[in-house]
């Protein structure tokens, strides 16, 4: 917040993957990088960390499933955000 002056953003969205997907896609994907080799436990405390900033803020926090396609993913994003901004959109 200090970085920000108190700034809080309108909207956050928040694509969320499962754990066994993550870990899933790094086989894949064969090489992580150093966010992705914190580990199992990292990314559970992340995961809870953005799932409680939902639950206490659900009118500007939007989860979105990250398993799909990625079009699909677009899509959902795109569709949110003419959903909140349509008016600013339109202008």
């Amino acid at each position: 917040r200090i970085a920000t002056d108190g700034t809080i953003p309108n909207l956050t969205l928040f694509i969320s993957v499962p754990l066994d997907e993550i870990l899933r896609r790094q086989v894949i994907k064969k090489g992580i990088d150093r966010m992705e080799s914190s580990g199992i436990q990292f990314y559970e405390q992340v995961l809870n960390g953005f799932n409680a900033i939902a639950n206490a803020e659900p009118n500007r926090f939007v989860i979105i499933d990250g398993v799909p396609a990625i079009q699909t993913i677009h899509n959902a994003i795109w569709n949110i955000i003419q959903q909140r901004f349509s008016n600013e959109l339109s202008s």
